[in-house]
């Protein structure tokens, strides 16, 4: 086997390593940047988000609770606003995801609560100790709880924390290892270019994992077709998926344009070895 052949092998198994480094690499970033990003779960949780949660409380509160309860549904249909569910909400995610032991203080909610029920009972001159407006009030905070939390974040708090602990780590070891793969690339080749363009092919090579998935699941969109309930929750697992799967697409694409364009640094160092016999 001549020397070049060596080169060439031993350059087609560094560029395989760099283009596994880059990936990972590129793809950790992504994450952290989206999906294990502090506050973007909160950044999705927008309008649209609190007004769906409302309304998805008085709808049950009308469904299920006022019929048994026989208090019309007017009396339940103001309880709760898109303020009180945003605080609230909002309360509750960070406390999970920075791993402390959330309990929620529905002492005022209750009290609200239990002034509507008497206020109304007052005014229609219902006993307060028939219709049991205690148990009543209970009830209703205890949907309001389940409204305003996220089911998922508990499972999904732990293995956010573990990657933000290794992901320094992470990140240090793959670059120290990519400058050292870069390093015994160049050291091999007598002509610069000859090493770029295996670097080339690692670019593209990522490029290559980290686009066609992600962009596959965006267009068809399988995960929205999620079970997931009440509905605003499925809105914003599907809002981080879809915004965590765009951005491993355009860094894809970035790492891809990158690749593209030391195609053009190749050829022209490749035109100044061939016209001053340059280590280029």
């Amino acid at each position: 086997m001549n020397k070049f052949l060596v080169s060439q092998v031993i350059s087609a198994i560094l560029s395989f390593l760099m283009m596994i480094c880059i990936t990972v690499l590129a793809t950790s970033i992504c994450l952290s940047l989206t999906f294990f990003r502090p506050g973007f779960i909160t950044e999705r949780m927008n309008d649209k988000y609190y007004n769906l949660a409302l309304d998805s409380l008085r709808q049950t509160l009308k469904d299920e609770i006022a019929p048994p309860s026989h208090m019309p549904e007017e009396v339940f249909g103001e309880l709760f606003n898109v303020y009180l569910i945003e605080e609230d909400s909002q309360e509750s995610v960070r406390a999970i995801l920075e791993g402390i032991d959330y309990f929620h203080d529905s002492s005022q909610v209750r009290k609200m609560v239990m002034d509507r029920f008497i206020k109304y009972a007052e005014e229609n001159n219902i006993d307060h100790a028939e219709t049991n407006l205690e148990a009543l009030a209970d009830i209703c905070i205890e949907e309001y709880k389940r409204q305003i939390s996220v089911p998922y974040l508990k499972s999904f708090a732990p293995i956010r924390h573990m990657f933000q602990e290794a992901f320094t780590y992470m990140i240090l070891i793959l670059s120290f290892l990519l400058i050292l793969l870069l390093f015994f690339l160049f050291g091999i080749h007598r002509f610069k270019h000859r090493a770029l363009r295996y670097c080339i092919y690692s670019l593209f090579a990522s490029a290559l994992l980290m686009i066609p998935i992600p962009l596959f699941l965006l267009i068809q969109g399988a995960y929205n077709k999620i079970n997931l309930s009440p509905e605003h929750v499925k809105m914003l697992f599907t809002s981080m998926i879809s915004s965590t799967l765009l951005s491993l697409v355009l860094c894809g694409a970035l790492i891809a344009a990158v690749g593209g364009g030391l195609i053009l640094v190749v050829r022209s160092m490749r035109y100044k070895a061939i016209r001053g016999g340059k280590k280029y």
